[in-house]
């Protein structure tokens, strides 16, 4: 018996929204969706206000062309924010690159019981019995 097991936090954030939701007049280029005319647009260049309901409008990065339409933000029912144990990040993230990108493992250790080894401690024992019906010799001969 093998039992495999897969724990994954995505970095859900609360007050995370849609660019284009929050963006007031869209323009073709904000909804065409052409690859050609995407391609030779350099990067846009928009604010944490566009896609964090409480972000700073003062801290921009810049994001490709088109690339509303491939990600899309987690939704949080508000249900889920009375129960204890989901790893829910509450603030957005600052101007940082690398906070932007990576996950902060921070924001997850309410969820793991070991924060030095950032993984679930569990002790399994599996009580089976295996009960097999093997045919003999000469019935697996027979029927070949």
């Amino acid at each position: 018996m093998f039992t495999l097991a897969l724990v994954r936090f995505p970095p859900t954030a609360t007050k995370e929204i849609q660019y284009l939701n929050a963006k007031g007049a869209l323009t073709y280029t904000d909804i065409a969706g052409d690859p050609v005319l995407y391609g030779n647009l350099p990067p846009r260049e928009i604010s944490m206000k566009d896609v964090f309901r409480s972000g700073d409008s003062s801290k921009k990065f810049k994001i490709a062309e088109g690339q509303w339409y491939r990600y899309a933000p987690s939704y949080v029912s508000p249900a889920y924010h009375l129960l204890e144990g989901f790893p829910f990040i509450q603030e957005p993230p600052s101007g940082d690159l690398q906070e932007r990108v990576l996950i902060r493992h921070h924001d997850y250790d309410q969820c793991f019981q070991s924060v030095q080894l950032l993984q679930w401690n569990s002790q399994v024992k599996f009580n089976v019995t295996v009960y097999r019906n093997l045919p003999t010799t000469r019935d697996s001969i027979m029927t070949s």
